[in-house]
């Protein structure tokens, strides 16, 4: 888990509430999709499609390369579809899931379930629980559920949906939607800390107070509560991002910065018939729409050591 509580006090100087809560670190994703071994006699089944479960022991269960559907049931599991668009569902226990090649349906149910789609377009579903969704290849559509989940959409365009919870959402390659729906979310729009070319990707936060981490052609929407927009060096000044609905009453603005790269960052504010513009050095990083009231006092600068300490980004 990753603690925001120096980001918060960095966001919170003469202002409401921006970010309050906990995230899941990133770091820690192969540790929870990490491959289980496959039983030999199961990797050599027939390719055709069959209905296979477990029991309520810790069973590993495989597929070959039919459309098969496969049920854990109790115990921690481990499921693999194989070729082929399959259905897994793990229910009871902490289960790992893999959907592999086709256009599998990924259901952790309940427990603190790892689900990885791999290539095809993926629908994974966490359910209750502290899950972690990776999309991998493919246009994917993630749900966390109920819980803290950790949800990775990969390669693709993708879209993902934290559901309840304080979720961390990192949309990856492609022009991905990310919405955080209830609780305090991370959702990282942008793919790449040095410099950002992944596709133009939309943020949501939805209620709660939520911070969104813009990418190049992001546009961003913190939804209800007091948020908070991180803006860095790494967006194209080709292509900056769009903020639609920030409140200088209670949002706040997080320009982050590389102190290797300019030890005396210069922050602006520039208005022109499109709106108001902040800038990094001269360079545009992002349209803030609506900004009646918008001064530099409600945009705070950060090293990027910080924010990446504070949010795993960096």
């Amino acid at each position: 888990m990753l603690f925001f509580t120096g980001l918060v006090g960095l966001l919170m100087a003469g202002a409401g509430a921006a970010f309050v809560g906990s995230h899941r670190s990133e770091d820690t994703e192969e540790d929870h999709l990490a491959a289980p071994e496959a039983d030999e006699a199961l990797a050599d089944a027939v390719a055709e499609d069959q209905i296979l479960s477990g029991s309520a022991e810790d069973d590993h269960v495989s597929g070959a390369g039919g459309d098969d559907q496969i049920n854990g049931y109790g115990g921690n599991d481990s499921l693999y579809g194989g070729a082929g668009d399959d259905q897994l569902w793990g229910s009871e226990g902490d289960d790992a899931l893999w959907g592999e090649a086709g256009e599998d349906t990924l259901s952790g149910e309940r427990g603190d379930d790892s689900l990885r789609g791999a290539d095809g377009a993926d629908l994974l579903r966490g359910g209750p629980g502290q899950d972690t969704l990776s999309g991998e290849a493919g246009e994917d559509c993630l749900q966390g559920g109920e819980g803290d989940d950790l949800l990775s959409g990969g390669a693709g365009d993708d879209v993902l949906q934290g559901g309840a919870g304080q979720d961390t959402l990192h949309g990856g390659a492609g022009a991905d939607e990310l919405d955080g729906n209830g609780g305090d979310d991370l959702l990282i729009g942008a793919s790449d800390p040095e410099e950002d070319q992944d596709g133009a990707d939309y943020l949501n936060g939805g209620t709660g107070a939520d911070t969104l981490v813009a990418g190049s052609g992001d546009s961003l929407s913190g939804g209800e509560d007091a948020d908070s927009f991180a803006l860095g060096s790494w967006i194209s000044a080709d292509r900056p991002a769009v903020i639609s609905d920030f409140d200088a009453q209670e949002d706040r603005l997080l320009v982050v910065y590389d102190p290797a790269q300019s030890l005396s960052p210069s922050l602006t504010l520039e208005e022109d018939a499109q709106g108001t513009w902040v800038t990094l050095d001269g360079q545009r990083v992002a349209q803030v729409q609506g900004a009646e009231g918008l001064s530099l006092e409600d945009l705070q600068l950060v090293t990027r050591a910080v924010f990446e300490q504070q949010t795993g980004f960096g």
